[in-house]
């Protein structure tokens, strides 16, 4: 398997989008590809009014994020744990639909 795209009902108009991807598929392009047909998809055919996504990756994840047209709603400091264990910044970014 090459990746999983999650996308949620939040709540009525706003949706989270995640990412998950297998190693041996990164820097090839298929998250960006993926996640930009399902926003397109999204504000045009589903009218959502706001996407949004977290995370706590700030240079793969957050990178993708910005690529995607998203903006930085705010971190949430030492909010969650890493798999190491360790306490980590949880990055919330949003996109609105006027804003794409």
């Amino acid at each position: 398997m090459i990746g999983y795209i999650l996308f949620k009902a939040f709540e009525e108009g706003v949706y989270e989008i995640g990412w998950i991807f297998n190693k041996n598929y990164w820097r090839q392009g298929y998250a960006f590809e993926s996640c930009k047909a399902v926003v397109e998809y999204a504000f045009s055919k589903l009218e959502v009014h706001k996407i949004f996504a977290e995370a706590i990756d700030s240079v793969k994840s957050v990178g993708l994020m910005k690529k995607l047209g998203m903006r930085l709603e705010g971190i949430q400091r030492s909010q969650t744990r890493d798999n190491d264990g360790n306490w980590a910044d949880l990055y919330f970014y949003g996109l609105l639909k006027e804003e794409r």
